[in-house]
């Protein structure tokens, strides 16, 4: 198991000619660990026994073994290998070679990163800002303050007033139970109004003035934009009939469809970065709101509600997002993932052991994220 103390990594090759003579020479090292060959660093499939220039390029050959100082790369590589069987042998690159190859190292570190999940989403109006405008008597519509969908309206606005006989006739009751100062015929008659959707403002103009009005004037109960309007000026409404929908777009909700295999490891508050291609892939961050309890079987997706600021209203719904959750956040012994080398034997990394010795050493690893891998 590697450590944060260990040496530091390769963490990117500056030219492909390292990242080929580093891949070949982990096949190579096993083959060549028993003499002391010569290679070009430019062309690594050029093997010699003896010290020169490369004959290709002329460039000068590097030995795949130690050239004879102390032994310590050969004892390092001996005792590596009694003690994995996947160990390589060490090889040794002069100064300038390294120079002019562009070699950088990194140490392994311990970083603070999960599992991405990515997937994608739809805006949505955020239902609980919804307002849904009923009538709660018969009348006729005499004045509409709202004439179509996308109007503003702020709290307190008058939307309609209505002429009712209806409400004509509990007026009567309320002002006879005024005129009398009888409290509990005054509380009745009050909440019947109140019942028939007549507002407190309304209730404190007939308290005030004593006299009852022909048309009630209705008032918005909540802030938004008109997103639907079913009536027009002089409609006849009924108790129960839909006037109105006025939406609040100060939040939005992102619905995600989530592969079903995923949804094993997102829960409630789990965060998300989100993207708007609309919008020059402005990121903004959000956590789980809602995870859905069922599964859509034609595409084996489940469904996750984010919720997002939109103060500005730059959300709008229907608008498509590409979503990154990132789960089972915790600290990890990690490299950048470019210092991993891939072949058909497993995942290796080349270990800088200082003084031009680099020697491959297979790793185990665990989760890839935000350009780093997890060295398990």
């Amino acid at each position: 198991m590697l450590t944060a103390n260990q040496p530091p990594l390769i963490k990117k090759i500056g030219q492909l000619s390292i990242f080929v003579f580093i891949l070949k020479l982990l096949i190579l090292a096993p083959v060549l660990a028993s003499s002391e060959q010569y290679t070009c660093p430019m062309h690594p499939h050029y093997i010699a026994d003896e010290p020169g220039n490369c004959p290709i390029c002329g460039m000068t050959l590097v030995p795949l073994v130690n050239d004879g100082e102390g032994g310590t790369d050969k004892e390092e590589s001996s005792s590596d290998q009694k003690n994995s069987p996947h160990a390589r042998q060490a090889i040794k690159i002069p100064p300038e070679t390294i120079q002019n190859i562009g070699v950088r190292t990194e140490p392994a570190e311990i970083a603070h990163f999960g599992k991405n999940i990515r997937s994608f989403g739809l805006v949505s109006e955020n239902m609980r800002l919804t307002h849904a405008i009923t009538g709660r008597v018969a009348g006729w519509v005499e004045q509409l303050s709202i004439t179509a969908v996308g109007d503003e309206v702020s709290k307190g606005d008058l939307i309609f007033t209505l002429y009712s006989p209806d409400l004509i006739s509990a007026q009567q009751d309320y002002l006879a139970a005024l005129s009398t100062n009888n409290k509990g015929r005054i509380r009745s008659s009050a909440q019947r109004l109140v019942s028939m959707g007549v507002g407190e403002k309304v209730l404190a103009s007939l308290k005030k003035k004593r006299e009852k009005l022909e048309k009630v004037p209705f008032y918005s109960s909540s802030q938004g934009v008109v997103s639907q309007l079913m009536i027009s000026e002089g409609s006849y409404i009924k108790p129960g009939s839909s006037i109105a929908t006025v939406q609040s777009y100060q939040s939005v909700w992102v619905n995600v469809s989530v592969a079903e295999k995923d949804l094993q490891f997102i829960q409630k508050d789990t965060k998300a970065s989100v993207t708007f291609p609309n919008l020059g892939n402005t990121e903004l961050i959000a956590h789980v709101d809602y995870i859905y309890p069922t599964i859509e079987e034609s595409s084996r997706t489940g469904k996750v509600r984010l919720v997002l600021d939109n103060d500005e209203g730059l959300l709008k719904p229907g608008a498509y997002a590409d979503i990154i959750f990132e789960t089972q956040i915790d600290k990890r012994l990690s490299i950048p993932s470019e210092a991993i080398l891939r072949s058909a034997e497993g995942d290796y990394v080349v270990v800088a052991k200082g003084e031009g010795r680099f020697q491959p050493q297979r790793v185990k690893t665990g989760i890839r994220s935000q350009g780093r891998t997890e060295i398990i």
